[in-house]
């Protein structure tokens, strides 16, 4: 016979926030458009920074 789970503990915040969602509907959801920029940005940067013997002889590849 398989087991029966326990009610979950009783959350106050949880219990407000369902509150506020049936009362107010749910929040639309929101999509960062600065992210694609920031990967962009990131892409553009050399991954590694440039040893020793490459600053002496001025090649910044």
């Amino acid at each position: 016979m398989p087991q029966k789970h326990r009610p979950k503990k009783f959350n106050a915040i949880k219990e407000v926030k369902r509150r506020a969602r049936l009362s107010v509907g749910v929040p639309p959801s929101v999509r960062v458009a600065d992210a694609g920029e920031k990967r962009r940005r990131q892409s553009e940067r050399p991954k590694h920074k440039p040893d020793l013997q490459q600053l002496l002889d001025g090649n910044q590849v």
